[in-house]
């Protein structure tokens, strides 16, 4: 239990300190404990929590092989996805031409509706395939 004292007096003050932050945003309370200077101590608290967690991580990742698994299949997932968007993105060869943010973002708009369609599509065909 000793080990763990300093992380108890990291954790009070970091608390004190989350709750003196203004509560109508998450990101003013995100982006004032990002400008924390790194000697501050609830920035070296957060940073240990985040390192506590990590090391978790890379155990369980080395320990446990369904883990792995899981992870590599969710990996998966997104580079699926991703292809897909690639793949939906052909025309003018998949440059974005338009110089003005609101143009790029009409651009993506389209390109997330699209690749919404298809998938919903998937999933309709898969279902009466395996209905079958």
């Amino acid at each position: 239990m000793a080990a763990y004292r300093g992380t108890d007096r990291y954790r009070t003050r970091a608390d004190r300190t989350l709750s003196a932050l203004p509560h109508r945003y998450a990101g003013t309370r995100v982006s004032r404990l990002g400008s924390y200077a790194r000697r501050h101590s609830v920035y070296q608290g957060l940073a240990e929590i985040g390192r506590v967690h990590k090391t978790v991580h890379i155990l369980k990742t080395l320990d446990d092989e369904a883990y792995r698994r899981r992870m590599g299949r969710e990996l998966n997932k997104g580079e699926a996805s991703h292809d897909l968007s690639r793949f939906l993105c052909f025309g003018k060869e998949g440059v974005l031409r338009g110089r003005e943010f609101g143009d790029q973002l009409h651009t993506f708009s389209c390109l997330s509706i699209l690749h919404n369609a298809v998938v919903a599509w998937n999933m309709i065909q898969m279902d009466t395939i395996v209905a079958q």
